[in-house]
């Protein structure tokens, strides 16, 4: 039999469970909102991390930018003073406003000469260099390979001075002449094979044209020269490095001309065999220049087209 006291226990009890189920209920809630809050601070401090690093990615990149700028632009300062030094140099190589060497000087640098590569400057007659042909003293000239007219800069890329007797090759003056406008070159390939090679095709095919005129070319014709080598009287020789020079610019000049196909004149790479001479850096600054070259006498051609079809329309 059960008490009126027990029933009033056992509803405290049930109040009791009930409120502790309510705080267990409103502590899982809070936990619940104190695990979203959490979530949402790590979210929040992840978002911040990125923002962050986007800004140190945004200042990297600016700086790049900026850097890359300023090398752009040192760059195209150096390609602006390059170009401007190989104008001048282009202009200086075609048309030369330098003076020739006076009378004295030029005595000297040709006694000289006739001394370096014949042991003397008194004979009576020698032996053209080029063709092997015996002339008188007046029937040959000391002929500048670097031309006394281009830019003496250049001649420190190659450790010669300009009157010195290597720089120059005794001949008949209608062979210089054909020398300096780059109709003829010499091929340096070895110690003593200097190997003559003819540009100018009306040399060789225009029957006009294939005598070597003078009264000192005795009859004989380009074709006798082309493909041999030098007539050397002793031991001296010519600088081979001035050769591969003058002969280089002579082919680039053939090739743009038409007169030659390209690549079928091949400048030996023993002209360039020196202690002092870098090969790779002058074959680089020969090519370009060469390409210099090619758009003067391009730019050359254009302008004669140019004024040629004025005249034409002027006469019409």
């Amino acid at each position: 039999m059960h008490h009126a006291g027990d029933a009033v226990g056992l509803s405290k009890v049930f109040e009791q469970l009930e409120i502790l189920k309510q705080q267990q209920s409103t502590e899982q809630q809070l936990l619940e909102i104190l695990k979203e809050q959490q979530q949402q601070l790590q979210s929040g401090q992840q978002q911040q991390q990125v923002f962050e690093q986007l800004e140190i990615l945004k200042q990297q990149l600016q700086s790049g930018q900026q850097q890359q700028l300023t090398e752009q632009q040192l760059l195209l300062q150096l390609l602006t003073e390059q170009q401007q030094n190989y104008q001048g140099l282009i202009l200086d190589l075609f048309h030369p406003t330098s003076s020739i060497a006076s009378s004295k000087e030029l005595k000297r640098y040709r006694d000289g000469a006739f001394v370096f590569y014949y042991g003397s400057s008194s004979f009576a007659a020698y032996t053209c260099m080029v063709t092997g042909m015996e002339c008188s003293a007046r029937e040959l000239v000391a002929g500048h390979i670097y031309r006394q007219q281009w830019p003496k800069s250049l001649l420190a890329k190659v450790g010669v001075t300009l009157h010195d007797p290597s720089n120059i090759i005794i001949m008949q003056s209608q062979l210089e002449k054909a020398f300096d406008k780059w109709q003829w070159i010499v091929l340096p390939d070895g110690p003593d094979d200097y190997k003559v090679h003819v540009l100018c095709p009306p040399f060789l095919e225009d029957p006009m044209q294939q005598y070597i005129s003078g009264n000192a070319g005795k009859g004989m014709q380009w074709q006798d020269i082309h493909g041999g080598n030098l007539k050397l009287p002793g031991l001296a020789r010519p600088s081979r490095r001035l050769c591969g020079f003058h002969a280089a610019l002579a082919i680039q000049n053939a090739e743009v001309q038409g007169w030659v196909p390209r690549g079928s004149v091949v400048l030996p790479d023993t002209s360039w065999d020196s202690p002092t001479c870098d090969k790779q850096l002058m074959q680089q600054f020969l090519n370009s220049l060469g390409f210099r070259v090619w758009l003067y006498v391009c730019g050359a051609r254009r302008l004669q087209m140019s004024e040629t079809a004025e005249d034409d329309s002027d006469a019409g």
